[in-house]
């Protein structure tokens, strides 16, 4: 099995040899391939059998894969989980997917905080000597109890390597100030300040993690493939708003429930549908045995990414996205292959990444403002299908091909690979 389809597919079930033929990877074909030591230093865990095969998740085998395009070898440093044999439905074995036998899997083990610190200073030496090989160290500072990107850092810089930092999120910012919070707002600042070349997902964390420093390059897990045509639809009242994602209140899902009261005391017609877990699922599942009146509330925890997951997506006609924090949300992009408009909150983060003409704002966790949008956009139905097009658009400039061949080109221009 070769790379292939899981590039232009929304599932990473099929695999083939045709994805040089991606128009997407055009930039990053019009250059030769990355053939240093590529050291990747993350928190995302792999698993690994008893038989000695590799397990990644669907979305992480998806991104690896489209990294090994452009990537000659690469050697992965991250936590390893050890299972007796598979880890369960959505899960690639990527010991018998041809190309995956470029990467060399380096991993921390350990179980639970003390366990995992234990496990990372056990696996210090052999990061020592994976970067000591490298050339180039890639890594993340997200992960809790620490980054082992940290580590990574200290050591590429003592052996004089190329860094190339990805801040995707500031996980560390959401809730109340803590000391965790600082250690991790000053060290990922010096970080990202000090690299070789910093990419940050929106302006706002360039400005205030970087100073200034680094390239924005928003974060999508969209295909190509999976972008609508066109969409057809009649909008009408009651609109379909979907929420999609934790059950938190860093999601802003505890300012959408208080929301969705005032709509029913108020009596404003509108229909909402909750997909996914978390803390608040509880009072989710009260508001829908409250479905009396003009508001009807249903939720779902989960559908698997792909195929089934876009079309539940078309079935609707906004996104909301209330969240209060300054993260940039990839079911943005996923909205917008399928010509969702979206209902946001003002963050900094949403107004950069989420053009006027494609959707609505409302100022961050305020339940009334909230309503308002919710309210005024029943007032302009004939706006939406030009939002949809809008969406589309974008969709097509922001796929998850797209982001690596950007990145290729920035591996280039900055770091000379």
């Amino acid at each position: 099995m070769s790379l292939g389809k899981l590039l232009t597919s929304g599932v990473c079930k099929s695999i083939s040899d045709e994805f040089k033929c991606c128009k997407f990877f055009n930039g990053c074909f019009s250059m030769n391939a990355i053939s240093c030591n590529y050291i990747i230093v993350l928190n995302v865990p792999f698993y690994m059998s008893r038989d000695g095969s590799v397990w990644l998740s669907e979305l992480w085998f998806k991104d690896m894969a489209a990294h090994l395009v452009y990537i000659e070898k690469i050697t992965y440093f991250g936590p390893k989980i050890l299972v007796s044999e598979s880890p369960g439905d959505g899960f690639v074995n990527v010991s018998k997917v041809r190309d995956f036998e470029k990467v060399e899997w380096i991993g921390v083990t350990g179980q639970g905080r003390l366990g995992f610190l234990l496990g990372c200073l056990a696996g210090f030496l052999d990061l020592n000597k994976a970067i000591k090989n490298s050339d180039l160290v890639h890594f993340g500072v997200a992960g809790w109890p620490i980054p082992i990107g940290w580590l990574a850092y200290l050591v590429a810089k003592l052996r004089n390597k190329k860094t190339l930092l990805i801040i995707e999120s500031a996980f560390w910012r959401s809730g109340s100030f803590s000391f965790k919070s600082l250690v991790f707002e000053k060290l990922n600042s010096y970080m990202a300040q000090r690299v070789d070349l910093c990419v940050y997902t929106h302006e706002g964390y360039r400005k205030s993690i970087g100073n200034g420093r680094g390239v924005v390059l928003p974060a999508s897990w969209i295909d190509g493939s999976v972008i609508r045509p066109c969409v057809n639809k009649v909008y009408d009242t009651p609109l379909r708003f979907l929420y999609v994602g934790k059950l938190n209140d860093d999601k802003g899902v505890g300012h959408l429930i208080r929301s969705i009261e005032i709509c029913r005391s108020e009596r404003v017609e509108a229909s909402f549908f909750f997909l996914g877990d978390g803390v608040l699922k509880d009072e989710i599942m009260v508001l829908t045995q409250r479905n009396d009146g003009s508001v009807t509330v249903s939720n779902r925890t989960h559908i698997d990414y792909g195929p089934e997951f876009f079309d539940f997506l078309y079935g609707f006609d906004v996104l909301l996205l209330p969240t209060v924090t300054d993260e940039q949300e990839r079911i943005i992009f996923d909205a917008f292959s399928q010509g969702l408009p979206i209902l946001a909150s003002d963050t900094e983060s949403h107004i950069q990444t989420i053009p006027s003409g494609a959707g609505f704002f409302y100022r961050a966790n305020d339940d009334m403002a909230l309503v308002d949008g919710i309210v005024s956009i029943h007032g302009v139905l004939s706006s939406l299908q030009d939002k949809a097009v809008a969406a589309l658009e974008v969709a097509k400039k922001y796929t998850h091909e797209e982001m690596h061949s950007m990145r290729r080109r920035l591996i280039n221009e900055y770091l000379g690979f």
